[in-house]
């Protein structure tokens, strides 16, 4: 494995078995061979490919395979650009456009009139619709639908009335500013983020932070057919503001060039979520019992790996301090109580790509910002036990998702890309 090209297997053991990590002096980059990787994250993306919709252009789950899924799609999106970037190869950036353009003509909500031809999913039922109740519209406007069926209930092209915050999926903004539109489309993504705060992201309890909520459902309380945002913002039945949902936004708010409100993320992190005790991040805050919720232990990794890399890139952009030791204190967390040994690789929580992954754009953030070395040798065995879980030939991982294949390839790509140049 590469990483035993920078310490033996027993240092490389006890480290593990310590979990004490030492920041490096010596920032000197290390010239990494990822070879490896960037062949397993060759074979992912040629997997999407080969899953993509042809007509959409984008990927379902594989718990719902009628529908194209947003989450889905956005995290392949993302991980098929970053991968056309690092390797140079045009079918991969091609793909990621063609669904991205897909999701911004078909999904988007950019125009009244237009939406409200479409057919939707709503309240247990599909039909059409009249339009908006009044001031409804203004509170949705600029957001993506998060799924779509070609059929449905005897209907074609239905839009299902649900608008989530992606579950740590980013939106392709860097492509979206490569379009003929994309002035008219960043403002109206901009828009989205600053409407309806007192609903969409109400203050935590007793705080004066505002924390984003989960989902926008779409319902027609009055039958009279005009749509309007349902006020519970509930999933699954619950009122709940998500760590990971806040910190992926950063990466979004940071490409539309919205600095305070990346700060006003970063802040409601570090005062709502953070346990002070451990220094790791409570998964989600109950709004209605106006407390943390340490959430489900399987989520550890899936939810406090994002909070630090968007911790780190909120670093990167308003340089203070508290966000980067916040960050750090939350990896070294993971590193220490997370961190499984399994012959000599790296997996954490569980033995699940989809549990696992998360941890490794956070190292590698880590490892760029910091020097230490130990960062980046834990990303590499988390990558090798990526890749130990790719049976050749290649059909998916375990749980055959395309889901679980963009997010290992967002691990994958994000070592390739600490390759010196």
């Amino acid at each position: 494995m590469n990483y035993l090209k920078l310490i033996s297997s027993s240092i490389f053991i006890s480290l593990l078995i310590s979990s004490q990590v030492v920041i490096c002096q010596n920032k000197k980059p290390i010239l990494l061979d990822t070879s490896q990787y960037e062949k397993a994250a060759r074979t992912l993306g040629n997997y999407l490919l080969e899953v993509q919709d042809i007509k959409t252009k984008s990927w379902s789950t594989v718990w719902n395979p009628n529908a194209i899924d947003a989450i889905t799609s956005f995290y392949a999106i993302g991980s098929l650009n970053r991968l056309s970037n690092v390797i140079n190869e045009k079918k991969y950036k091609e793909a990621a456009e063609q669904s991205l353009h897909w999701w911004i003509d078909n999904m988007f909500l950019d125009n009244k009139e237009k939406c409200g031809k479409w057919i939707w999913s709503f309240d247990n039922k599909v039909d059409s619709i009249k339009g908006w109740e009044k001031g409804e519209w203004e509170k949705c406007e600029g957001a993506l639908i998060s799924q779509y069926y070609p059929e449905k209930d005897g209907f074609k092209e239905v839009h299902v009335g649900s608008i989530n915050a992606r579950d740590g999926a980013t939106l392709g903004i860097d492509l979206i500013k490569k379009f003929s539109n994309n002035e008219k489309i960043l403002l109206l993504l901009k828009k989205w983020f600053v409407s309806d705060l007192e609903n969409k992201s109400p203050k935590s309890g007793n705080s004066k932070y505002r924390g984003f909520m989960t989902v926008q459902s779409l319902t027609d309380s009055n039958h009279d057919g005009y749509l309007e945002i349902s006020p519970a913002y509930s999933l699954w039945g619950g009122r709940h503001q998500a760590s990971l949902v806040n910190a992926q936004m950063i990466l979004d708010l940071r490409e539309l060039g919205m600095k305070t409100q990346v700060e006003e993320r970063a802040e409601w992190l570090i005062h709502v979520v953070k346990n002070t005790i451990t220094g790791n991040f409570y998964e989600t805050f109950d709004v209605d019992k106006k407390l943390p919720s340490v959430g489900y232990k399987s989520n550890f990794t899936f939810g406090n790996g994002q909070v630090v890399e968007g911790l780190l890139v909120a670093y990167e952009l308003c340089r203070k301090k508290i966000y980067l030791t916040s960050a750090l204190e939350a990896l070294d967390w993971l590193i220490k109580n997370q961190a499984y040994i399994d012959n000599k690789l790296v997996y954490f929580t569980e033995d699940k790509v989809y549990r696992t992954f998360t941890a490794v754009p956070a190292l590698c953030k880590a490892y760029k910002l910091t020097g230490n070395k130990n960062y980046l040798i834990y990303a590499m065995a988390t990558c090798d036990w990526i890749i130990s879980q790719m049976k050749l030939p290649f059909n998916g991982f375990e749980d055959k998702n395309a889901w679980t294949v963009a997010e290992g390839l967002e691990a994958l790509v994000s070592v390739c890309e600490l390759k010196s140049k």
